[in-house]
């Protein structure tokens, strides 16, 4: 019973769905932990620099700012293993010798709409790793960093999805690259995403035939799909960090043609991070908190 703490004699604890950080508990971090969050509750973070490290295991909750993105920050590795995180910047992390720089993301674990930047490992995946059902979408990662060369995102042993996303690594990274792939299994979905900058995209033991790697902008076009463009992205300005595209970028309705992939506008979907269903004005304007 979600609402019964153990001890000597039974203590009730009002039914909680969701917490305010930091109205009602000081971090999202120590919010997950406490016996008041269960499978299917949310927390709701307002801005503040928040530095304990968030882990998100053993319960599926719902974890999401409520502030503008560069105004509610994660200094410290995110473990989602469950769950969705939404809407944060994480940044400026160190996570040693631990894979996922800013973010480890397993098991059945989403990303949404976060800016993940200046991050490194002194393994894989400076910003991100990716393994099993891990999932990311609508997320922009930028000059993270890693050790074993793997910069922006490594994703290994996976079979989620890689959806709508912008990687860009600025700079002279000769020895790295930006996204990173190895023994992806089969429904393994990369889609409608923008690589830019260093080695693009480079890839081991990968069967074109059981995974799904198109309709996206890399400067290799033999990577599996039919669909993969080269084109010049046309940031608005790459040296102030604002991925969005110009009006003659070639990634603008050049996602996959499946309605499914639409943007909220109807048209046919934009490659990147501000494409898509789940790209809407709130990746910078957040949801209002529910009434209850």
């Amino acid at each position: 019973d979600q609402n019964v703490l153990w001890s000597e004699n039974t203590v009730l604890i009002p039914a909680t769905t969701s917490l305010i950080i930091p109205d009602e508990w000081p971090t999202p971090a120590r919010a997950f932990q406490s016996p008041l969050v269960d499978d299917g509750d949310s927390i709701f973070v307002r801005e503040g620099h928040y530095k304990d490290t968030l882990s998100m295991i053993g319960k599926t909750v719902y974890v999401t700012s409520i502030a503008e993105i560069d105004t509610a920050i994660l200094f410290s590795r995110v473990v989602v293993n469950a769950g969705v995180l939404r809407g944060f910047c994480i940044k400026n992390v160190s996570s040693g010798l631990q894979n996922g720089g800013g973010v480890y993301i397993s098991g059945s674990g989403k990303v949404r709409n976060c800016i993940i930047k200046n991050n490194g490992s002194g393994r894989n995946g400076g910003g991100v790793y990716i393994r099993q059902g891990g999932s990311l979408y609508n997320s922009m990662l930028f000059n993270n960093v890693s050790a074993y060369g793997s910069m922006n995102i490594y994703i290994e042993n996976a079979s989620g999805k890689i959806i709508n996303n912008t990687f860009v690594l600025l700079g002279d990274h000769e020895y790295g690259s930006n996204v990173s792939v190895s023994n992806l299994d089969a429904d393994f979905t990369y889609l409608n995403n923008i690589i830019y900058g260093a080695q693009n995209f480079n890839t081991d033991s990968v069967n074109c035939s059981l995974v799904t790697i198109d309709y996206s902008r890399m400067d290799q076009l033999f990577i599996c799909g039919d669909s993969v463009i080269s084109d010049n992205p046309y940031f608005v300005n790459e040296n102030t960090a604002d991925f969005h595209l110009m009006p003659n970028s070639s990634c603008i309705n050049s996602g996959h043609p499946d309605g499914i992939y639409n943007n909220l506008d109807g048209s046919r979907n934009t490659m990147g991070a501000y494409g898509g269903p789940n790209a809407s004005d709130d990746f910078f304007n957040p949801p209002y908190l529910p009434n209850n």
